[in-house]
């Protein structure tokens, strides 16, 4: 498919955006890491689709919407930081939600429409996370997290709208929200 490198995901509130700043410079990823996470691109992704044209996103959009319709708004908390890689040199630094049925819920019901619709879906289980940084530099001044850096003040947030976001790797923030669907 041709089009805008498309994603579906779950925005954050601000304190949570802000506990995870707060945590990026804690472990001192602006130094260790490629890409680090802006303050407004924070989000929990539910299913990345690559190109999709304006039309495909419509399409999306009321096929969310009739997801969303049948949900309640539902709380998530996060509570821990965790890596992908190895703790010397992890790829991956990201913020931990503690196992959620209506989140699971919701993903399986978002990943079956992808599938109805004619979308490839990412077969790996689901692990909501968001990330923080990624691309360790890899640099003579090595990046090591210490375990007692992975702890967080657990953050409880009401999860009321599912949005589609578009991909501008050039810019900063590089998420577009360009549709924000209410949780009835």
């Amino acid at each position: 498919m041709s089009g805008e490198h498309t994603f579906i995901g779950l925005p954050l509130p601000d304190k949570v955006r802000s506990l995870l700043v707060t945590k990026q410079e804690q472990l001192n990823v602006f130094e260790h890491f490629k890409r680090c996470t802006h303050i407004d691109d924070f989000h929990i992704t539910l299913a990345f689709l690559g190109g999709v044209s304006d039309e495909g996103r419509d399409r999306l959009d009321h096929q969310i919407r009739k997801i969303a319709e049948q949900m309640s708004p539902f709380s998530l908390t996060l509570s821990h930081v965790g890596i992908f890689g190895s703790v010397s040199e992890p790829r991956v630094v990201w913020g931990g939600i503690e196992e959620q049925a209506a989140l699971n819920d919701l993903h399986q019901q978002v990943q079956t429409m992808l599938q109805n619709e004619g979308y490839s879906v990412d077969k790996r289980p689901f692990r909501p996370h968001i990330t923080l940084a990624k691309k360790n530099k890899r640099s003579s001044s090595s990046f090591a997290i210490d375990r007692q850096n992975l702890t967080l003040e657990p953050m409880t947030w009401n999860v009321e709208n599912v949005c589609i976001f578009t991909v501008s790797p050039t810019k900063e923030p590089m998420y577009k929200k360009v549709s924000n669907i209410s949780i009835k």
